[in-house]
């Protein structure tokens, strides 16, 4: 499997080891062998892109872009560091758990799940538990 790109737009610290290695074992799981780039961002940019591509002019959590053009690209995951954190200080989380599981939602909308109603969700966030515990995130 090649490197997951990981790009850190933001002012937050984030281990790229840990994203790689949880993103890698959603991959590994769900038997994909495209990659994707995992792309931190804050606010700003997230309500720009989150304007630009849903017409929504307010922050989000994380955004998938999938693409089918380039071979053995999987697309792009956009996850919010500072969603994370708010996320994270509210239910009494750390950061990084937080964060990753972002990382691991969008992985997983690349790889086709959806969250467009309750039992999606649930699907989705079960798996999130099951990879953050494969990655032995805390």
């Amino acid at each position: 499997m090649n490197v997951i790109d990981v790009q850190n737009r933001s002012n937050y610290t984030i281990s790229r080891g840990l994203i790689r290695r949880a993103v890698r074992e959603v991959l590994l799981g769900e038997n994909i062998s495209e990659i994707p780039t995992i792309v931190v961002v804050e606010d700003e940019e997230m309500i720009n892109l989150h304007t630009q591509f849903s017409g929504l002019s307010d922050t989000t959590d994380v955004l998938a872009f999938a693409d089918e053009d380039e071979e053995g690209y999987l697309g792009d995951v956009i996850v919010n560091a500072a969603q994370a954190e708010r996320e994270a200080k509210s239910r009494g989380l750390s950061f990084e758990n937080e964060f990753i599981r972002y990382a691991i939602h969008g992985t997983l909308h690349l790889c086709g799940y959806k969250d467009n109603n309750q039992t999606n969700q649930n699907q989705m966030r079960n798996l999130e538990d099951l990879y953050l515990k494969v990655a032995n995130i805390d």
